[in-house]
């Protein structure tokens, strides 16, 4: 070991015998014997050491206590946060809905089944037609005029003139016929009977004749009328044959 080292060791444990003395000849601090604090005891002289001390952090005076934080009274532990909670934002404004379009209409499908009623429904029958002529009580025949009971329904066009008619039966049946002559056109003949026969429901048809003639045939189930029309140079002759079913 060199000179130099040597005086360092030795201003080194000088240092350390004095700071003993000097700990040595401090006042001794009071022991506490309150509850909570601990008890601090004086530090002990240590003795003379030829050897320094190895370095080390400053340790904090040994009386010095760190404080500690008192409770609340209340036993409720602060918030940390001493603000106020914000306020709820205000809900948003729905405005209504609007109301359902109605359903449109759904076409029935084929499995469906319909109830039908148990007993089948009857129509009344149409009733029978009124009858178009009344039973003779012989065969009569005339001239110029329409023999007694010459039936309704073959009413004759205004202002004929009556040639010959004549009435017969045959069981239920009624032949009657009659030939007159008018001023009329035989188109207006024809025009006037179909309207006629028309409201007995006897439906019209033509019928083949020979010339300038005309010939027609309205007829129902359960009898019929056959009309001839000619021109004349005056207007028109014209002659009905009917098969008519009588009232019973």
């Amino acid at each position: 070991m060199d000179r130099r080292h040597r005086i360092t060791l030795v201003a080194l444990g000088a240092a350390t015998v004095a700071c003993a003395l000097v700990a040595a000849n401090l006042p001794q601090p009071t022991s506490e014997t309150s509850a909570g604090a601990p008890v601090v005891a004086a530090p002990s002289a240590s003795p003379r050491s030829t050897e320094a001390p190895a370095p080390g952090p400053t340790a904090p005076p040994l009386d010095v206590q760190p404080a500690t934080p008192v409770p609340p009274s209340n036993g409720e532990i602060p918030d940390a946060a001493a603000d106020p909670a914000p306020a709820p934002a205000p809900a948003p404004t729905v405005a209504p809905a609007p109301a359902p379009a109605p359903a449109p209409a759904v076409p029935r499908t084929t499995t469906e089944v319909e109830h039908l009623p148990t007993d089948p429904v009857v129509m009344p029958a149409d009733p029978p037609p009124a009858p178009l002529a009344t039973l003779p009580p012989e065969a009569v025949s005339a001239a110029k005029a329409l023999v007694p009971g010459f039936p309704d329904s073959l009413t004759l066009l205004a202002g004929s003139t009556v040639v010959s008619s004549s009435l017969d039966s045959d069981g239920p049946v009624v032949h009657a016929t009659v030939d007159a002559t008018t001023t009329e056109s035989p188109q207006s003949v024809v025009e006037y009977f179909q309207s006629a026969f028309a409201k007995l429901d006897l439906a019209g048809s033509p019928l083949p004749a020979a010339g300038s003639d005309t010939g027609m045939v309205f007829a129902r189930a359960d009898s019929s009328v056959t009309l001839t029309v000619s021109p004349t140079a005056a207007g028109a002759a014209y002659s009905l044959f009917a098969v008519l079913t009588v009232a019973q």
